[in-house]
């Protein structure tokens, strides 16, 4: 019985000590001039709430994009708005197209994929960062 209930305590720690996700019920998604006029000539660190950075992306002018993941090489894209309030990435490297809503959640730039499967659901944390592009050679940036 101890056992038991030193376990229950112990996870409940845990489980308290990784933050909410955040709530974007009832949040607008911002559309390709709103979302343009917020990320041009910024970088943002991505992850998804509660877990790690896993990547990096650069906005550049005319809807021009870099992505890196971390540890692999860097790739370029852009991005568009097939439909009010979705925004699409294209890698023509990957021959691939990734799309998001973006919400302004109080300041923070917050994201659900559109698509995929279960495994990525959820909100995720676009972070504004000034810290360097993390590309691999043989990219030599931009």
């Amino acid at each position: 019985m101890r056992q038991i209930a030193k376990a229950t305590v112990t996870l409940c720690l845990c489980a308290s000590a990784l933050p909410a996700e955040p709530d974007v019920t009832g949040l607008t998604p911002l559309n390709a001039r709103q979302f343009e006029a917020r990320v041009t000539g910024q970088t943002y660190v991505s992850s998804r709430a509660g877990e790690e950075p896993y990547g990096m992306l650069l906005y550049r002018e005319n809807r021009q994009v870099t992505w890196a993941s971390f540890g692999d090489e860097c790739v370029d894209g852009t991005w568009n708005e097939p439909l009010t309030g979705v925004i699409c990435f294209e890698y023509p490297a990957w021959n691939a197209t990734y799309c998001w809503r973006f919400y302004d959640n109080d300041g923070a730039l917050n994201s659900t994929y559109v698509g995929g499967d279960a495994s990525d659901a959820g909100v995720y944390l676009d972070t504004p960062t000034t810290d360097t592009m993390p590309c691999l050679a043989p990219f030599l940036g931009t």
